[in-house]
C-alpha cells in the first residue's frame, strides 16, 4: 500500500469517527455566537432598562446585590454577577448548585437562575431559569453532549480527531506536479456527478481548511492543559500554568468567599468608570 492510499484510509476512518460529533459542536457554536444579539431581542424587558436621567447614577452595588439576593433566596447565594458601564442595561446576578462533571440533567445543574435588577431603582425586572434556557442548552450541547465528563471526553477526542483528519486531507490533496497543481484550485462543473463531488470535496475543503484548524485548535485550548500550555507559550513565553490558568469546561469558578472586599473592589472599580 503506496502511502497516499494509506493516509486516504486514515482520512476515511478519521472522518467517520468523528464527524457526527464535530457537525453537532460546529452548530451548536454557530448558534451559539448570536447568543447575546438573540438573547437581548428576546428579553429586552429583563436586560434593559431607562435611566432617570442623563447623570442619573447606579445604587451601591452592595445595595443592587442585596435585592437580586432577596429575589433569588437566601437558600440560592450568588454565584456570579454582571455590572455593566452602560447607563441602559440591567444588572444581572446568577445562582448555581449543581455539581461539575455530571451529566447536565444528571447533577451538573441544579439550580441555575439569573436575577435581573435595575441598577438605578433596586426593582427586579425579572427572573429567569437558565437550567431550561435555550442557549444555556445549546452551550451545554456544544461542551459535553449533555453528558458531564464523558461526553466532554467525547468531544475533546473526537476534535483531536478532526485536526488529525484536516491534516491528513492536506496531504491528499498536496499536487503531484504543475500541472495538477492548476486542477486543486478550481471546481469542473461540467463534469460527471460523481468527478463533480470529488472537487467540490477537494477544492471547497482546501479552502476550509485553515480556518478549520483555527477553530479546532483554539476549542482544544478549552480541553486539553497541553495545548493550552502550548498556545500561551508560543504567545507570551510562559505557560498557561505560569500564569494561574488551569482547567478547561468542567471547572467552576465562584464569587469570593469575602464578599466585603469583592464587593467593595466592584463598588470602587464602577465608581472610577462613571
Amino acid at each position: 500500500m503506496t502511502f497516499k492510499k494509506l493516509v486516504g484510509k486514515l482520512h476515511l476512518w478519521l472522518g467517520l469517527a468523528s464527524g457526527l460529533i464535530v457537525f453537532i459542536v460546529s452548530i451548536t457554536g454557530c448558534l451559539y455566537v448570536f447568543q447575546r444579539e438573540i438573547f437581548e431581542a428576546v428579553h429586552r424587558d429583563l436586560v434593559f432598562v431607562t435611566p432617570p436621567s442623563a447623570a442619573a447614577q447606579p445604587l451601591p452595588y452592595s445595595v443592587v446585590w442585596q435585592k437580586a439576593q432577596q429575589a433569588l433566596g437566601a437558600d440560592q447565594p450568588i454565584y456570579y454577577a454582571n455590572a455593566y458601564r452602560a447607563p441602559d442595561r440591567a444588572w444581572s446576578f446568577m445562582t448555581y448548585k449543581g455539581t461539575p462533571g455530571k451529566p447536565y440533567f444528571g447533577g451538573q445543574v441544579e439550580v441555575l437562575r439569573s436575577a435581573y435588577v435595575n441598577p438605578y431603582t433596586g426593582q427586579v425586572t425579572g427572573i429567569i431559569d437558565n437550567k431550561y434556557e435555550f442557549f444555556q442548552l445549546v452551550k451545554s450541547v456544544h461542551w459535553d453532549l449533555l453528558l458531564g465528563d464523558a461526553g466532554r471526553w467525547v468531544v475533546s477526542y473526537s476534535t483531536l480527531t478532526f485536526v488529525l483528519m484536516l491534516v491528513s486531507g492536506l496531504v491528499l490533496w498536496w499536487p503531484k506536479n504543475k500541472a495538477a497543481r492548476k486542477q486543486r484550485f478550481k471546481v469542473k462543473w461540467d463534469a460527471s456527478g460523481k468527478r463533480l463531488n470529488y472537487d467540490l470535496h477537494n477544492t471547497v475543503g482546501f479552502y476550509v481548511t485553515l480556518v478549520s484548524l483555527v477553530i479546532a485548535l483554539t476549542g482544544l485550548t478549552w480541553s486539553f492543559d497541553w495545548v493550552r500550555n502550548g498556545v500561551a507559550y508560543l504567545a507570551t513565553g510562559h505557560t498557561a500554568e505560569a500564569h494561574g490558568g488551569k482547567g478547561g469546561k468542567g471547572g467552576k469558578k465562584g464569587m469570593s468567599k469575602d464578599k466585603p472586599v469583592a464587593l467593595g473592589a466592584a463598588e470602587q472599580a464602577l465608581a472610577n468608570q462613571t
